[in-house]
C-alpha cells in the first residue's frame, strides 16, 4: 500500500513544467519515497482556486505571475491563508524582487535570479527539500 503526496503547482509557465518533464521527476522522486504523487499543476488563479482543498500536502508556486493572472504569488497565498488551509508553501522567483514573505506563515522562498543553472532545476531540487520536510513531519 502507498501513501498519496499531493502537491497543488501554480505556475503561468505550466506548459514548459511539462515539457520539460519537471513534474515528472518530482513524480519520480515522490516514488522513490515509496508515495504515490498526486500533481495538480495549474496556470491561473481560477484553476488554483478550483483545486483548492486543505488535502494538499505541499503548494508550489511561482511569485511573478502573468498569462491570465491578476495578481502576484504572494496575495494569492494570502487568501490561501485566509481560507485556513496551513499547507506548507514554495514560492519561487527568477526576478528576485519578492517582499515580505517572512510575514506568511509556513513559506519558504527560493530566489533564483542569482542562480547559475537552470531557474527550474533548482526549484525541482529546493522542492525536495521541502518534501523531505514534510516527509519528516509524518
Amino acid at each position: 500500500m502507498k501513501i498519496d503526496y499531493k502537491i497543488l503547482w501554480l505556475d503561468d509557465k505550466a506548459k514548459t513544467i511539462t515539457d520539460d518533464g519537471y513534474n515528472i521527476e518530482i513524480e519520480s522522486y515522490l516514488k522513490e519515497l515509496y508515495f504515490e504523487p498526486h500533481i495538480t499543476l495549474t496556470k491561473n488563479e481560477k484553476e488554483f482556486f478550483d483545486n483548492l482543498t486543505d488535502d494538499y500536502d505541499l503548494i508550489l508556486t511561482d511569485y511573478h505571475l502573468e498569462d491570465g493572472n491578476n495578481r502576484n504569488g504572494d496575495v494569492i497565498i494570502k487568501e490561501v491563508r485566509d481560507k485556513s488551509i496551513f499547507t506548507e508553501i514554495m514560492f519561487y522567483s527568477a526576478k528576485g524582487d519578492v517582499v515580505d514573505t517572512n510575514k506568511l506563515d509556513r513559506i519558504t522562498f527560493v530566489d533564483t535570479s542569482r542562480n547559475k543553472g537552470d531557474h527550474y532545476d533548482t526549484v525541482i531540487d529546493k522542492a525536495k527539500d521541502l518534501i523531505d520536510l514534510t516527509v519528516k513531519k509524518f
